[in-house]
Order: C-alpha cells, then sequence, then structure tokens
C-alpha cells in the first residue's frame, strides 16, 4: 500500500470503522463525509493525500475553499493561482480567484493566469476575475486595456462574496472615473450602496460623496454624507469632504460647524493643514477678518514642525522593512518618537502615512501573514513524510511572497505620501500668505474710508426650519455631538461710518 494511503488511514480516526481496501476506491466519499461532520482541518488534510499527484483544477480550488474556511486566505491564493492556470476556462474557478486576490490586494498572480486564460476570451470572463485584470492593467499603465475590459455595475450582482462585491465596486468606481465615465461610476457605487448605512459601506458612501463633488453636485454629496457612519474609518475624511461642499454652496455656517468638528479635542492630532486654510476662507466670506487671522495662525504653529519630522524620520527608518514596521507598529500603539522631534509634529506626520488606505492593507497583510505563520503547524504539524514537508514549504513560500508583497506595497505608499506631505503643508502655508494679503486689504481699505464692520442678523426661525437646534458654545466639546455642530456666525460684510 502507497504511504500516501497509509497516512490516509490514520487521518479517517474520525470517519468510524473505514476497511483499508475502500479507502483508495472511495477516498471521494470518505472525504464528503468529513465535510458534512465539519472536520474541515482533516478533510483539507485527507483532500492533500488523495490529490498531490496530476492535481486537476477543481482539486486546487477545493484545497483553495478549505483553506479559506479554516483561517488561511493568504495561502489559499496560491492554489486558486494554480487553479487559475490549470483550468482557465472554468468560471467558478477564475471567480474564486478573482475574489481572493480582490479582497486581499494581492495581483501579483494575475499576469500568469491571463496567458493562461487569454485576453481574447475576455467577454466570457467572470465579473470579478475582469475586475482584477482590469485593476492590474490600471496600476501597470495600461488604462486602454483597463478601459476595454471594465464590466457594467449590474455585473456586480454577480459576485457572491459581500466583502469581495465592496471592493470590486470600489475599484469598478475608481477605474471607471480614472478613465472618464463619471456617470458610470457613481451608478456602480449607488448599485451596491442602495440604502446601506452600515460602517462596512462606508468607503463606498465616501467615495459616492467625493463623485458628487467632483461633479459639482455638493447637495448630493452632502446627501451621501449623512449615511455615514461615525464607526466607520471613512467618516473623518468624509466631514472635510462635507465641509468643503458646504463652502461650496456658500452655507458657511453649516462649513464652520464641520470644521470645529474637525479641530475639536478628540481629532486634534490627524494631519489636515487643508482645514485651517478652508476656515479661513471661510470667515474671511464673513468679514470676519481677525478670526480668520486666528486660524491662520493656529495653522502655523501646529503644522510647523512637521517638515522635520519627515526627515528624521526618512533618516532613521532608511530602508523599507523598517519605514513599514515603524508605521504599523506607532498605529499599534507602540509610539517611538525619535529624539529632535516634537511629540505633536510627529503624531500628525504618522497619521498623515497611516491615513494611506495602501498601506492600511499592507498592515492587514502583514497580520494575516503572521497568523498563517504561526499556525500552519496545526494543521499540517510536523513529519518526516516527503509530502508533509513540501506542502508546508510550498505554503511557507506563499507566505515569503505574501510579506514581500506587503512591505513594497508599504513603502511605495510612504514614500509617496512623505513626498507629499511636504506639498500639503508648503502650499497651506502660501494659501495662508495669500489670504493674509486679503486680510490686511480689507482691513487697510475700511480704515481709510473710516468705516466699521456691521452684523447682518442671523435669522434663527429660518435656520431652525433646516432642523437645527441652537445652544450657546462654551468651549466644551462632548463626544456623541461630534460631526453635528452648525455656527450661527454673524455675516459682519455690512459697514456703517465711524
Amino acid at each position: 500500500m502507497k504511504k500516501t494511503q497509509l497516512l490516509a488511514m490514520g487521518l479517517l480516526v474520525a470517519l468510524g470503522s473505514v476497511t483499508p481496501s475502500v479507502i483508495a476506491q472511495n477516498w471521494r466519499s470518505n472525504y464528503q463525509k468529513l465535510l458534512r461532520d465539519g472536520k474541515d482541518v482533516t478533510a483539507l488534510q485527507y483532500l492533500w493525500l488523495n490529490t498531490s499527484r496530476g492535481t486537476k483544477g477543481v482539486e486546487f480550488m477545493e484545497r483553495a475553499k478549505l483553506l479559506d474556511i479554516v483561517g488561511f486566505p493568504v495561502i489559499s491564493i496560491r492554489e486558486w493561482a494554480d487553479a487559475a492556470r490549470s483550468a482557465p476556462n472554468n468560471a467558478a474557478i477564475l471567480e474564486g480567484f478573482g475574489e481572493a486576490v480582490l479582497k486581499w490586494d494581492r495581483l501579483g498572480s494575475v499576469s500568469s493566469v491571463v496567458k493562461s486564460a487569454g485576453v481574447s476570451r475576455s467577454n466570457s470572463w467572470p465579473v470579478a476575475f475582469k475586475i482584477a485584470v482590469a485593476l492590474h492593467a490600471y496600476r501597470s499603465g495600461n488604462s486602454s486595456l483597463a478601459a476595454r475590459l471594465l464590466p457594467n455595475g449590474s455585473e456586480l450582482q454577480g459576485v457572491r462574496d459581500l466583502e469581495a462585491r465592496r471592493i470590486a465596486a470600489i475599484h469598478l468606481a475608481s477605474m471607471q472615473w480614472g478613465v472618464g465615465q463619471a456617470s458610470a461610476a457613481q451608478q456602480t457605487l449607488q448599485m451596491v450602496l442602495g440604502n446601506n448605512s452600515s460602517a462596512p459601506f462606508g468607503l463606498l458612501r465616501l467615495q459616492s460623496s467625493r463623485l458628487y463633488y467632483d461633479m459639482g453636485r455638493m447637495t448630493e454629496s452632502l446627501e451621501q454624507l449623512i449615511r455615514l457612519p461615525r464607526n466607520s474609518g471613512a467618516w473623518y475624511p468624509g466631514v472635510i469632504v462635507g465641509a468643503w461642499a458646504a463652502y461650496r454652496l456658500k452655507d458657511y455656517n453649516l462649513a464652520l460647524g464641520q470644521l470645529l468638528t474637525l479641530h475639536s479635542p478628540y481629532l486634534n492630532a490627524k494631519f489636515a493643514p487643508e482645514t485651517y486654510i478652508l476656515e479661513a476662507a471661510t470667515l474671511f466670506q464673513l468679514c470676519q477678518f481677525n478670526s480668520a487671522q486666528k486660524s491662520l495662525d493656529r495653522l502655523r504653529e501646529k503644522y510647523k514642525g512637521v517638515a522635520t519630522a519627515a526627515q528624521i524620520f526618512s533618516r532613521k527608518h532608511s530602508n523599507s522593512a523598517s519605514r513599514v514596521s515603524a508605521v504599523v507598529n506607532f498605529a499599534r500603539g507602540q509610539r517611538d518618537v525619535p529624539s529632535g522631534v516634537s511629540e505633536d509634529a510627529y503624531t500628525l506626520l504618522m497619521d498623515a502615512l497611516i491615513q494611506e488606505d495602501v498601506l492600511a492593507r499592507s498592515d492587514r497583510l502583514l497580520l494575516q501573514h503572521d497568523f498563517e505563520k504561526e499556525n500552519l503547524d496545526k494543521i499540517f504539524p510536523a513529519s518526516n513524510q516527503a509530502l508533509i514537508r513540501n506542502v508546508k514549504n510550498r505554503y511557507q513560500s506563499e507566505l515569503r511572497y505574501a510579506r514581500i508583497e506587503a512591505y513594497r506595497d508599504g513603502v511605495k505608499a510612504i514614500n509617496r505620501r512623505l513626498r507629499s506631505i511636504k506639498e500639503d503643508v508648503d502650499t497651506a502655508f502660501e494659501n495662508a500668505s495669500l489670504i493674509e494679503v486679503e486680510i490686511n486689504t480689507k482691513i487697510r481699505e475700511r480704515l481709510i474710508d473710516s468705516k466699521m464692520p456691521s452684523a447682518i442678523a442671523v435669522d434663527f426661525d429660518a435656520e431652525v426650519k433646516k432642523g437645527y437646534e441652537f445652544w450657546p458654545f462654551e468651549g466644551e466639546f462632548w463626544r456623541d455631538e461630534v460631526g453635528s455642530y452648525a455656527f450661527a456666525t454673524s455675516n459682519v460684510c455690512g459697514e456703517q461710518s465711524l
């Protein structure tokens, strides 16, 4: 009897009384029994023992599904890729592969699978695979191929996995917008969103709001943000979008209310220099020139050390792994502030880096990598059997590659953001100087003309009809009110003689 069959007999203790003579003949039925009994780890081991040679596409797929079930989705991508290369015309396999690589943003094996599947047959590809290939092409700079592959948003209903569907919608809408299909992008988002206001759909809701903003439809942009829950990671950038949309609508008091949220003590460590420029510009529109100047002063005081912090960080963490580790460890609470930089400035720098979506995905992949590496022995215990050693080597190789991918993508995002952080701060300081010129000009004109500001009364009745309740603000913030503020600031653009 073959060695693999002897091993299988050991695994089949859980099956009850099974005679050796039927093992080789009925391994499929034994395998199905293990699945029915919920013994997924044993089923995976048994599947490997019986499919180690001449593996078929569907058997690779079965391994992938079981690995995902028992908590090893990173390793499962190796099996999905082999399944897709072995059976490139199998729609279920291509769909499973597409969903897996989209969920973990691991597109490294897409090219080899496309060679097997053939771009000429793309019309028959399932939607998740089509979006994964389009995304890979788009990121590689081949936007024409990406545009040719983009499916209609209505096809997303064919993506069975709900997490994969959300992620596919985000990427599809982004690519549609990138190739000039703004209306199609919005339709894609709305088709998946519907009336859902839960946290997992927050990024979709934010993206919809941003699209409406870029299309000049500010009211619709704000309407999307109303459904953005506070427990979503997209909530904070959503408040920034809302402040800008209110400003464009000339609803300056709503804009100031959103900015009060952004500048509250709970969010003071967030990197957003543009919000002080927006605050100053809004106050300028209300002719609140002294208050506008104070906003600019707060901007300069808060962000004056960020450029230095970025330089020190770059020097201290000169290699890729060190940079990624420093940022993700900071996000996990290990706040190692280097000498020569203030803690406040360094915290702002780290927040700017942590906000990067790519880095968040790298962190998620690294955490999953660590889990799978530590627990692989629980599925395939140490053994002298060549088959078990080969399986573990195969999966350990996949984990090493996943780790390389996470660090590679993470450091690219960090380096890109380090450059843009300096640009963001420099641009904010330059805009501050321009607004200051306008402030001083307006003040000087009033002095020359011997005019003093005259307040235009706030129509409180009209504001209450909008749904606001008015309470005097006494400098105290309540966590449950953050995000719900609106000002009733007087417009003092009227003038009267001294």
